[in-house]
């Protein structure tokens, strides 16, 4: 029978049915060398661990899993039914064996970049910087989509050169550029493994997290008060 080091976390009440079943069917979690199984869960627990909670250890995952409460109650039912989703997922041989799954790509982008600016200007800021109107200069009328998707400005794009500083800075600038990038990517989350609603946001928010944690303290915004100098 298998030794579990901590609480199970398999799907059947029964745990000695759900271990019999899982080795017979070649799902349990892991394996000695004699092939005889070992580790604390079947392989649809561990892999549904791994994949759909990986902000939680497997001792977390149990101790949450079999606690009595609310909390416990719904998580049970989540787990159950993301690691149901998963041992029929395990059965295609298209599921790879090695996790986080890992790609090779080429896409347009690496640090050599091609670019140029254009800044994009109302009839009144055409007006007041150089006196004379966009007809004028015979400039094409164009829509531009405001940066939060609120709605469209009408104005123009005009070359950045002979713009006095002050009216530069406060104009809206187009970026546009040419990039090649070669890549390599681990994928964290897949819909080939996605298992329950809400495990793509789980994972984002736990490599987020990370993120700011290994920030340096000028990169978070209440770092930038103290890079400002006093003359």
């Amino acid at each position: 029978m298998v030794n579990f080091s901590g609480p199970c976390v398999c799907i059947s009440p029964n745990i000695a049915y759900c271990s019999t079943t899982s080795i017979q069917a070649g799902l349990w979690g892991a394996y000695d060398a004699r092939g005889s199984p070992t580790g604390d869960g079947c392989k649809a627990d561990l892999v549904t661990s791994e994949l759909s909670y990986p902000h939680m250890s497997i001792n977390e995952i149990a101790t949450l899993f079999h606690q009595k409460s609310d909390k416990g109650r719904d998580f049970r039912l989540e787990f159950q039914a993301a690691s149901s989703l998963m041992t029929v997922l395990l059965k295609q041989k298209e599921l790879p064996r090695f996790l986080p799954l890992s790609t090779v790509s080429v896409s347009r982008s690496y640090l050599s970049e091609t670019y140029y600016e254009l800044c994009f200007m109302s009839e009144a800021d055409i007006v007041r910087t150089f006196n004379v109107s966009a007809r004028a200069l015979k400039l094409k009328a164009c829509k531009l989509d405001l940066e939060d998707g609120s709605g469209q400005l009408s104005g123009y794009f005009v070359s950045p050169t002979g713009i006095p500083a002050e009216i530069y800075h406060g104009l809206r600038r187009v970026k546009v550029s040419s990039n090649l990038q070669h890549s390599h990517t681990d994928r964290l989350s897949d819909p080939s493994t996605q298992v329950r609603q809400n495990q793509p946001a789980d994972i984002l928010q736990l490599l987020v997290n990370k993120l700011q944690t290994n920030r340096h303290s000028a990169e978070k915004a209440s770092g930038q008060f103290g890079l400002r100098l006093r003359f």
